[in-house]
């Protein structure tokens, strides 16, 4: 495969010529989002003006060659002249753009007949003009890429010229495949208009890095605010990629719909729950999720606003922990981790930011949903984690006292497997708790006689 360009143009110019004109063109190149490579291709005595053209254009879109008394006062051989004009025309679109610096026709054509065929930019025009004609090849008209490419410059990121196959697989990846990153969400489809396209093309660059730093970051719904923020903050264009797909946002990170926690997202997030709640008014007549709620009536607001309602929405706290964990039924997923380092996180100090009154509707929710109980290792751990002889013995012998109808005894094994999953919980959730600690709120709260118990519910209705 070809090595990507990495710049737009280069400028091929005598060491003399730098002061008065070069430096001046390639800010003003600069300043109209053009990545320019021009110090390398200072010529002076004794280079290879062919050698020096050869080696930019191989890193560069276009060449800019400033002929002037300087250049040709260098006195390069007729062949290295004519050389431009060979590589002008061994290519399909232009990829030479002189320059005539103090030279007329007559100067450059005494030096080199053909090279003075070639249209050329008068800089005695001024370098508006100059620099606005080398927009025109450069850059010219509104493309889909070129677009993008502008923004995210604009932005403060540096994306490779439209040339390079990177862009290839930007456009494809339409940021819906939770196996390849996570935080995944779909942006829309491209339009048709070139502006439109190239609006959307860099959204998915920002979506793209921001899922890398989630990552990278290990961003879940147990990520304090303030980080939260602090990794959007790196992300230039990720708060307003993130805040247009507000209903995604608080999937993943339904701790910003508590009141108060949302932020830059706050009046936002207060806004769509506000709506809703007038949605729910005129539906309150209706007796839909009935079966989900703590009071046999319909909820007050939609599950996704239930940590910020006072009153949960009146959702069974099951409900509330289980989106949580897992999102709402027909939306994305946010479930990181395995239902049981969600537990581990609720039941340890790290999850103390949480305000005490949903922490602990949190931690009923656990109690009452059942669905922690692991038979393997963790889906998420790290190369020195193994699976042990007691790995899962906790689960067996809660089936086995539910099904032999017999009382559970909490064995040795039993606690070892539970010491065992809780370190692999810690490390993987990078929480510095005791172990101890937190097994003892395990055993105490009653998580695991809550499931001994649904098991012998689900057992004798199967008969």
């Amino acid at each position: 495969m070809e090595e990507p360009r990495s710049f737009d143009v280069f400028i091929s110019h005598a060491s003399e010529d730098k002061a008065k004109l070069v430096r001046r063109l390639a800010e003003l190149l600069h300043e109209e989002q053009l990545s320019v490579w021009y110090d390398e291709h200072s010529l002076l005595p004794g280079d290879s003006l062919r050698k020096s053209i050869d080696m930019g254009l191989s890193r560069s879109r276009f060449g800019i060659v400033i002929l002037s008394p300087a250049f040709f006062g260098k006195k390069w051989p007729e062949w290295e002249l004519n050389g431009l004009v060979q590589i002008q025309n061994s290519s399909d679109n232009r990829r030479i753009i002189p320059i005539w610096h103090n030279v007329d026709y007559e100067d450059v054509v005494r030096y080199s007949p053909s090279l003075a065929d070639i249209v050329a930019i008068k800089s005695e025009l001024g370098l508006k003009f100059v620099v606005e004609q080398i927009i025109r090849v450069v850059r010219p008209r509104a493309t889909s890429l070129g677009t993008a490419r502008e923004k995210l410059r604009k932005l403060g990121y540096s994306p490779p010229p439209v040339t390079d196959e990177w862009w290839l697989d930007v456009i494809e990846y339409d940021g819906s495949d939770s196996n390849v990153y996570d935080w995944s969400f779909h942006i829309g489809w491209l339009p048709k208009d070139p502006i439109g396209r190239g609006e959307l093309i860099a959204k998915k660059v920002i979506q793209r890095k921001w899922q890398e730093v989630v990552v990278e970051e290990n961003i879940s719904q147990t990520t304090k605010p303030e980080h939260l923020f602090a990794a959007i903050g790196s992300v230039p264009g990720s708060f307003e990629l993130l805040l247009e797909s507000l209903s995604y946002t608080i999937c993943y990170a339904p701790q910003l719909t508590i009141k108060g926690f949302g932020g830059p997202f706050e009046a936002h997030i207060e806004e769509l729950y506000q709506h809703d709640l007038r949605k729910r008014v005129k539906k309150a007549t209706t007796r839909s999720g009935t079966a989900l709620t703590i009071n046999g009536r319909s909820p007050s607001c939609d599950e996704e606003f239930a940590l910020r309602d006072p009153n949960f929405g009146y959702y069974e706290p099951a409900h509330v922990t289980c989106h949580f964990v897992q999102g709402s039924l027909m939306g994305p997923s946010p479930n990181v981790y395995d239902h049981f380092e969600y537990l581990v996180w609720l039941l340890s100090e790290d999850s103390n930011w949480l305000p005490r009154i949903i922490k602990n509707y949190l931690l009923k929710g656990f109690l009452d949903w059942n669905v922690w109980p692991w038979h393997d290792m963790p889906r998420q751990r790290t190369d020195d984690m193994h699976r042990s002889d007691v790995t899962g013995s906790l689960m067996v012998a809660m089936f086995e006292a539910a099904d032999k109808d017999i009382d559970f005894q909490l064995t040795e094994v039993c606690l070892s497997d539970i010491t065992e999953r809780i370190g692999w919980s810690l490390a993987i959730l990078e929480i510095d708790d005791d172990i101890e600690a937190i097994k003892k709120r395990l055993i105490e709260g009653g998580y695991i006689e809550s499931c001994v118990t649904q098991y012998r519910g689900m057992r004798a209705s199967i008969g």
